[in-house]
């Protein structure tokens, strides 16, 4: 429950900022991404292990990062689109590219990185990493377009929000597994269902 409580609170904190972040302009929004990014850069190159930091980090990243190129996408199509790109893309990773390769490392004490690109708490006397910086990107680009396309109502974030719930509750069970498919794909059904209700 607590694995399940952190991973929620922070998704949840992604959608709060991507939305507090209209009235602000794009240009502080990229200088403020563009510092971000720089001192998260700096404290994986010299190997910082600073869990608070490295999440608060993470999560200023994905807000910033998400509204950021989410802004520029405002159509269903497009949206789809993406979704699915980025579902491929981590399917592919978690299989057998970079996300795979870190994990194994990761499993056998080798490579300690995997902290630093995940959100991650203590747990059981040791720092468990939890959420992956790409995951939560992802989803505050999602959040960021369905506002954008006009889905304003509040029960819409449940949507990407709840497919990461789900990977999760699958990853526990199987011991991990790729995040973005599920998110993407229960947002895909939610606007094919959307635009289908529309037409009709």
């Amino acid at each position: 429950m607590l694995i399940y409580g952190v991973v929620a609170i922070t998704a949840f904190m992604v959608q709060f900022g991507v939305r507090a972040l209209k009235k602000i302009p794009l240009k502080k929004i990229y200088i403020a991404l563009a510092a971000a990014v720089l001192i998260y850069c700096l404290m994986i190159s010299f190997q910082v292990s600073n869990w608070v930091i490295g999440n608060c980090l993470i999560i200023a990243i994905s807000i910033l990062a998400g509204f950021a190129i989410g802004n520029s996408i405002s159509t269903v199509s497009s949206l789809i689109v993406f979704c699915i790109t980025a579902g491929i893309v981590d399917f592919v990773s978690f299989t057998g590219g970079l996300s795979a390769r870190i994990i194994e490392e990761y499993s056998k004490g080798h490579n300690l990185i995997l902290q630093n690109l995940c959100i991650s708490i203590p747990f059981h006397g040791k720092i468990v990493p939890l959420l992956g910086i790409g995951d939560l990107f992802v989803l505050g680009i999602i959040l960021r377009s369905l506002n954008k396309i006009g889905f304003e109502s509040w029960f819409v974030p449940l949507i990407p929000i709840a497919g990461l719930l789900i990977a999760l509750l699958i990853g526990l069970m199987f011991h991990g597994i790729y995040a973005l498919p599920i998110i993407g794909g229960v947002t895909i059904i939610f606007l094919l269902i959307k635009n289908y209700s529309v037409k009709t």
